[in-house]
């Protein structure tokens, strides 16, 4: 197998997204949920990091950290450009599929914090071709 070098590479990469209960119960499932990401070149990914790093006064904070909301909406921004598709995981209450358009992903990603935390976590595993995690 060779390593075939793009110049724009879109994958498929699984995220987890944790969602509590509906039951009362308080107990956590965690959802798969196949992204299509167009992945992130390394001077991309550097050129990211850096920009936080200045927002924040030059201290890069961890990716679940609590960050202004300005900043919040510049990620959500950066990461919904990258996001391409999604898998049929994605469904609404009555359990019909949502189908993927951007204004559907900013919809989610407003409802859903953990959601548009493992969004932009995944972009960054698949854009450095982190293995998946057994769970």
């Amino acid at each position: 197998m060779a390593f075939v070098v793009k110049k724009k590479r879109e994958v498929w990469y699984p995220i987890e997204v944790p969602q509590l209960r509906d039951d009362g119960s308080g107990e956590v499932d965690s959802i798969k949920v196949e992204i299509k990401y167009e992945v992130l070149t390394r001077d991309e990914f550097n050129e990211y990091m850096r920009e936080l790093a200045a927002k924040k006064g030059g201290l890069l904070q961890g990716l679940g950290e609590q960050y202004e909301k300005e900043t919040l909406e510049e990620r959500d921004r950066f990461v919904m450009q990258r996001v391409k598709d999604w898998g049929k995981q994605m469904v609404d209450e009555e359990g019909e599929p949502i189908p993927f358009t951007h204004d559907n992903l900013r919809a989610v990603m407003r409802a859903s914090l953990s959601f548009a935390k493992a969004l932009e976590e995944g972009l960054f595993n698949a854009s450095r071709d982190a293995p998946v995690k057994n769970s």
